[in-house]
């Protein structure tokens, strides 16, 4: 082939893709004639259209934020959590705030506050593993309705706290090696006192097994367990 051929081939192959590119550009004017809108009101369009894909939550690994109170907080929405770990994390590792869900096979390890803490809101889960929390498995608060079934706590300071106007109810659970496994009270003098309901749970070699501040309710099995002596303070239940 001559370098006449060659060039003019070339020159033709370019215009072409001049014309292409032109037509594309003219077709993106016709469609978008303004600029994007990437307002929040549109993204929250798009995502409905989209089935809200951002509210289910699936095969995530959270691991080692470096600050923030919560590494995931969810407000005022539904959502889904499942076939997730979260690891190391700086403060509380999951924060539901009057919200309404569904956590599912869901590990929590080395968590230096909460697992999960919930305010004002109707969660219901299960399969879940919590391992090394320095404050509370789960933290139900503010007029919460927080539901749990096949969980494990192991070696944390207080696996299950239910405080104003809760209710947290726990169905086979497994409790090893925590310092306290379960206590209900009021801490915000708006709200009211905490209940807690225990079913066919296995406790072995934790240090405090219940502390229930008075008016609050603990019931393992359907029996009520009796008000504590000593005040929750001294054990750093309010923090």
């Amino acid at each position: 082939m001559s370098n006449q051929l060659q060039y003019a081939l070339l020159n033709k192959s370019n215009e072409t893709l001049n014309e292409l590119e032109l037509n594309l550009e003219k077709r993106l004017q016709e469609l978008h004639p303004k600029k994007i809108d990437l307002s929040l009101k549109r993204i929250n369009k798009l995502l409905i259209k989209l089935n809200n894909p951002h509210k289910k939550i699936n095969n995530v690994i959270f691991l080692e934020n470096a600050s923030g109170d919560d590494f995931l907080n969810i407000i005022r929405s539904n959502f889904s959590i499942k076939n997730s770990l979260f690891l190391d994390t700086y403060k509380d590792a999951f924060d539901s705030d009057f919200s309404k869900g569904i956590i599912e096979n869901v590990s929590f390890k080395k968590i230096n506050n909460d697992a999960m803490d919930f305010s004002g809101s109707w969660v219901e889960g299960k399969n879940i593993y919590i391992y090394g929390v320095e404050d509370k498995g789960i933290s139900a608060g503010e007029n919460s309705t927080i539901k749990f079934t096949d969980i494990t706590v192991e070696d944390s300071n207080i696996a299950f706290a239910s405080k104003d106007l809760s209710k947290l109810v726990i169905i086979n659970g497994i409790l090893n090696r925590n310092k306290i496994v379960a206590t209900a009270y009021n801490k915000k003098a708006e709200y009211g006192p905490g209940q807690m309901e225990l079913f066919d749970s296995k406790l072995s070699n934790n240090k405090n097994a219940y502390l229930v501040e008075k008016n609050s309710s603990i019931q393992v099995d359907g029996k009520e367990i009796p008000i504590s002596k000593i005040k929750l303070n001294k054990y750093g239940v309010y923090k």
